[in-house]
């Protein structure tokens, strides 16, 4: 029976409100698509120039305020268009905190392009970021060359960075001249505050972004009462490639897939506990041991009133389990720092000795680091890395010590540890640390072979390396006092409770995780934090990314293998050999091959040397089936958001 369309976007979002609607807009070879009344995916014929125009309004906790148009008027003419439209940010909790805004945006030519908002708050406003943000793309900026007007009337001649460092980029911005591919030359200018630029590649966020205010300035602050203030964006493309056309867009052919040499092994897969957990329901120990996971990282944070009681119930989580899984378990320890770290952990070990609480390695975070502090803040008093770390190693010397971030890459780029006292190092990542949009959270998955890489810089080649959670939804806020409430389960960001953890939108985003982090050897990867929103499962339902989950815990440690494949913006895939999967006649194991089509529409894929290939799982809009058919031509075509598992009869 078909399903419903509210249906059908609780399959695919885990929520039935819909994707936000886009309107093209162009004037000549200039493409702009309006959503929300911002601009996205800005290209000049074909080529992404910028990602993002955006007016964004945070609350005092970098929390994002829902923007309220009205009065919207697009007119577009044979050689341009022109927006108009008047919008409103309202505080939910005190309607005092309003802001009006009145936005135009023209586009004369296709060359020129201009953004321009006036905003007026009607009291005393108190927010984090009030003001433009523009995105620059990684296709043609990472690396490369840039010209940086300063507000102070100077030019610099600059470039992108092409590893991810903790400092922003570019400061005391008026304008960026960037060049997407040679010949093409494309301007932003902004006007009306003090711009600077960070590389969000460090939030997992695929972009460069220029913003208003500078971190170093305080935050929040305050909008006075009735004064209006404007800002503008101006965009000017100049084009020197005499006529010749190197547009991007091959969505209309079929992708082609060809698997590559090994080129590592695939990592363990993790699951969290925390003291929390009602494992005594049967089918969450059921789900926990179907998954059989490699990793059980146990989270202890005394600041939240964990104490010998809540590490007695860890130990009888793990006991409930049984004997017969075979986990490695790790005690995840936010470190207060208002003790001298050789009191705090002597109790600790004194707490896990009387709970008999057998634990494999311990990762060490110091509470007050889960908290981020920018670049030109002073850091809060903590003891230094090196006396936390030394004080683990004389009470625990037998154990395996892992250092890091317990938040995400962000605060480890800017705290880097130090590598001699330690034998592993982890962070964690989200992809709605600053937009939650559909499309925005799949370009997350292009900055992980930054991510990674940049990470092997810091801790060395031969560190192990774990990430813990990478999840879509924030497990913990960083960047202020609260996680955001999500009861309606919209498209939020920084929130815990993301809904499309429930669709098959999250199994495919976790396909293109581990396939964006393929290129570096990363130890482990933790997938879910059991009872807790962003588990693989609720009471009443095994969501799709459990069985996607599944899949990559029975690969383990084995060999991965490379993917040649085009068209890498809208399919994922990752080609590995599983240790009781098919095998040929000459006993050799048969490679198998997750794929998933990253975008919202149908798409087609043909897998190169397709002998005996056959689907032996499938998560799309049908439903979950495990039932085998055959690809005898190659041929795969996939509905938005599906994954399908491929048995390769090389």
């Amino acid at each position: 029976m078909p399903r419903t369309p509210e249906s059908l976007l609780v399959r695919r979002f885990g929520t039935t409100e819909p994707p936000a609607e886009a309107r093209r807009l162009c004037a000549g070879r200039l493409e702009a698509d309006l959503a929300d009344g911002q601009l996205r995916s800005i290209r000049y014929d074909g080529i992404e120039i910028i990602r993002g125009i955006s007016y964004v309004i945070r609350d005092k906790d970098w929390g994002s305020y829902t923007l309220n148009s009205s009065e919207l008027h697009v007119t577009e003419t044979r050689g341009g268009f022109f927006v108009r439209y008047e919008a409103s940010c309202v505080d939910t909790e005190n309607s005092e905190q309003t802001i009006n805004l009145s936005a135009r945006i023209e586009c004369f030519n296709e060359h020129d392009l201009i953004f321009e908002v006036t905003a007026c708050p009607v009291k005393d406003f108190m927010t984090a970021r009030c003001g433009f943000t523009i995105l620059h793309p990684l296709n043609g900026t990472v690396g490369q060359s840039a010209l940086v007007d300063h507000a102070d009337g100077s030019e610099e001649k600059t470039h992108f960075p092409d590893l991810i460092e903790p400092w922003q980029p570019f400061k005391d911005v008026r304008a960026i001249t960037h060049y997407p591919k040679d010949g093409l030359c494309v301007s932003c200018r902004m006007e009306g505050d003090v711009f600077e630029t960070e590389d969000q590649r460090a939030w997992s966020d695929a972009s460069f972004k220029t913003y208003v205010r500078p971190l170093a300035l305080p935050w929040p602050y305050i909008l006075p009462e009735k004064k209006p203030f404007k800002q503008s964006v101006r965009l000017r493309i100049r084009d020197e490639r005499n006529g010749i056309k190197e547009g991007e867009d091959q969505s209309l052919s079929p992708a082609t897939l060809k698997l590559g040499p090994p080129i590592g092994r695939m990592p363990d897969i993790g699951l969290i506990l925390t003291p929390e957990v009602a494992l005594s329901q049967q089918m969450t120990r059921e789900r926990i041991r179907e998954i059989n996971p490699r990793l059980l990282l146990l989270h202890y944070d005394p600041a939240a009133g964990h104490d010998r009681a809540a590490l007695q119930r860890l130990k009888t989580l793990t006991d409930h389990l049984g004997d017969d899984l075979s986990f490695h378990k790790r005690l995840e320890f936010a470190v207060p720092v208002d003790e001298d770290p050789q009191i705090v952990i002597t109790r600790l070990r004194a707490d896990l000795d009387a709970t008999g609480l057998d634990i494999d390695s311990l990762m060490l975070c110091p509470d007050v680091d889960r908290q981020s502090t920018p670049p030109g803040s002073a850091w809060p008093a903590c003891p230094s890395l090196e006396t936390i770390y030394e004080a683990a190693r004389t009470i625990f010397p037998d154990l395996s010590l892992g250092g890091g971030m317990m938040s995400y890459f962000t605060e480890l780029n800017r705290k880097r540890p130090p590598r001699e006292p330690l034998d592993f190092v982890a962070h964690g990542t989200s992809a709605i640390v600053h937009a939650a949009d559909d499309l925005s959270v799949m370009q997350t998955l292009q900055t992980l072979p930054d991510i990674t890489r940049s990470t092997r810089q810091i801790i060395g080649v031969s560190m192990p390396y774990h990430i813990a959670p990478a999840s879509i939804a924030m497990r913990q806020n960083p960047y202020g006092a609260r996680l955001i409430p999500n009861p309606s389960r919209h498209r939020q960001p920084m929130t815990d409770r993301d809904p499309r953890q429930a669709g098959t939108f999250a199994a495919a985003w976790q396909v293109g995780y581990f396939a964006g982090i393929a290129s570096e050897t990363v130890e482990s990867v933790t997938v879910g934090i059991i009872d807790t929103p962003m588990s693989l499962w609720d009471r009443e339902t095994i969501f799709p990314i459990y069985h996607t989950s599944r899949v990559l815990s029975e690969a383990s440690g084995r060999t991965s293998y490379a993917c040649q494949l085009d068209n890498s913006h809208i399919f994922s895939a990752l080609a590995f050999v599983k240790p009781y999967g098919a095998r040929r006649a000459d006993g050799v194991s048969c490679p198998h091959l997750l794929l998933s089509n990253l975008t919202n529409e149908p798409q087609e894929l043909i897998i190169d040397d397709h002998r005996e290939a056959r689907i032996i799982m499938r998560l799309d809009d049908e439903g979950d089936d495990f039932s085998e058919r055959p690809l005898p031509d190659g041929y795969v075509t996939l509905s938005p958001y599906a994954t399908v598992l491929v048995v390769l009869g090389l």
